[in-house]
């Protein structure tokens, strides 16, 4: 096992036999290495650099260059290269030769050429001095240790084998403290020559999802739990060095990008999708991630998992019409009947109900329901509050696009587009979204009734201006042959002015998208989007 290389031996690396006079050990987060100090008989010097949890497979090969290169942009013997990876570590364990110390910080930055991804160039700052190298990444194959190998540490004996966690199945129970998880999904990460695989996993009582993330150690392994959060829960500092989640706060602790290699299950991946995560850590060891995707930013907040909280449950066998052959079969003699079924739908013979907003609003993760409120009238109706991540603005565009074909108009605070008062009317539903007290966007929704001047709202950070805005609307609405334009509403001492069209491109958008969708599934269905 080449980790476990001795100073003072030798070793052939490329077919050239040089001697290990040094070795640094290396810790970032749950991730180890060594770089040893290699001299050729010229005294020539290179630093093979060898991952723990990958020491059978790809090293990197370096060597000290005088050349001084950008770190924004770095060229070198007229190759470009684009960062692979940063972060900062620790030195762990150092002997021989070598002018490092225990617990000495570094921080560094590992780029690949932008023709050849095997071309390398590092960059390494320690406290008293900068260090530029080139290098490769080669095979194990190419490298020959001459010498004794030490007895490695004794593997403490897990409760749960690697090599079961690599091979999790779907439909896999896990306990985690006192919530039972069942397997869903999986995708393996590539980072270099590193990879590690991430389960998605949904509770059997609940519906918040969870990620346990597989991080092999040689012939050990990490593991620790995620779920993910709302990015208005985060504050991240200037320089993306430090964030604060619920009062306490974290530092950077590694940065880089991988890419999803596999996936299965229900997962949302694309083949060979990129992801730029940062993870930040603080001082229980509790973790922080930020995931850059191509559509948008994610954070998650995490934990390491010790064994005495997390079981593997008895894996059940699914039931005989649930294995993948049997499915297999089935599809093909349902063929007939699915044909069947889109020439009807063709036909227009069956016809399914539009789903409302707020039904489609409750099965979405996007809206969270707080509580539900009775208007104070003889009519006693009953609304529901929900709230949502988004600005107003934003959560009033997703709104319009579940019900387009039913939206009778929409009017907004003209001088505040962004978060004003908002009123999707439809045939079936009002819905008002606003600003509450706490400053977050809030969601009401009740049936359409003709009672528009009762109304009571919930947690609004201006209840009458609200209300005054609510009346307005619903009767320019009801009056719109008559009136050309609603009247001004108020919180009682400052007036505002009423907009009716600033939605209608988005309402047109959208129900043209909901009409096209009906007519390619074959003109008979009313999902709304």
């Amino acid at each position: 096992m080449n980790y476990d290389m001795l100073v003072g031996e030798e070793v052939t690396v490329e077919a050239i036999r040089y001697k290990i006079t040094g070795v640094i050990e290396f810790q970032q987060g749950n991730y180890y290495w060594r770089e040893f100090k290699l001299v050729g008989e010229n005294q020539e010097i290179k630093w093979l650099s060898i991952d723990k949890d990958n020491p059978a497979e790809r090293y990197s090969l370096f060597q000290g260059i005088e050349a001084f290169f950008s770190l924004s942009t770095p060229e070198y013997e007229n190759e470009k290269y684009t960062l692979a990876e940063s972060g900062t570590a620790t030195v762990i364990a150092v002997e021989g030769e070598v002018d490092a110390e225990r617990n000495e910080r570094v921080t560094f930055k590992e780029f690949y050429a932008q023709t050849n991804e095997l071309k390398l160039l590092s960059y390494e700052k320690w406290s008293d001095e900068s260090e530029y190298s080139s290098g490769k990444i080669i095979s194990a194959s190419q490298v020959e240790y001459h010498g004794e190998i030490t007895e490695s540490s004794r593997t403490e004996k897990r409760k749960v084998e690697l090599s079961t966690l690599k091979k999790l199945k779907n439909g896999q129970e896990i306990a985690i403290g006192r919530t039972i998880y069942k397997v869903v999904g999986w995708a393996n990460y590539h980072q270099g020559s590193y990879s590690w695989i991430e389960y998605r996993l949904l509770p059997k009582s609940g519906k918040q999802e969870a990620w346990l993330v597989v991080e092999p150690q040689g012939d050990k392994y990490v593991l620790s739990l995620f779920k993910t959060i709302g990015n208005k829960q985060v504050s991240l500092n200037t320089t993306g060095s430090q964030v604060k989640y619920k009062n306490k706060t974290y530092n950077i602790e590694e940065t880089g990008t991988a890419i999803v290699t596999r996936s299965a299950g229900d997962v949302d991946f694309d083949p060979n999708e990129k992801v730029r995560f940062t993870d930040f850590t603080n001082e229980k060891k509790e973790i922080l991630s930020k995931e850059q995707w191509s559509d948008g930013i994610e954070y998650s907040f995490g934990r390491i998992l010790h064994d005495a909280e997390f079981e593997l449950l008895e894996y059940v066998d699914p039931p005989f019409w649930k294995k993948e052959k049997v499915k297999k079969t089935m599809l093909i003699s349902l063929i007939g009947l699915v044909i069947l079924f889109f020439f009807a739908l063709s036909e227009g013979l069956i016809h399914f109900p539009q789903a409302t907003i707020e039904k489609q609003m409750r099965e979405s993760a996007m809206y969270e329901e707080v509580t539900n409120v009775t208007f104070k009238d003889p009519s006693k109706t009953k609304s529901t509050i929900y709230k949502s991540d988004l600005t107003v603005d934003q959560t009033c565009e997703n709104l319009i696009e579940l019900d387009p074909e039913r939206i009778l108009y929409v009017t907004t605070d003209k001088e505040n587009i962004e978060q004003g008062e908002k009123m999707i009317q439809t045939k079936k539903e009002t819905v008002l979204v606003y600003i509450g007290e706490d400053q977050e966007t809030y969601i009401q929704i009740f049936p359409n009734k003709d009672y528009q001047n009762s109304y009571s709202s919930y947690h609004a950070a201006n209840h009458s201006r609200l209300r005054s805005f609510y009346v307005n609307s619903r009767n320019w609405g009801n009056n719109q042959g008559t009136t050309q334009q609603p009247k001004n509403y108020s919180d009682g001492s400052v007036e505002r002015s009423i907009d009716t069209t600033h939605y209608s491109g988005v309402v047109a958008s959208a129900r043209q998208n909901s009409i096209n969708a009906r007519k390619q599934d074959g003109g008979g269905t009313g999902f709304g989007k």
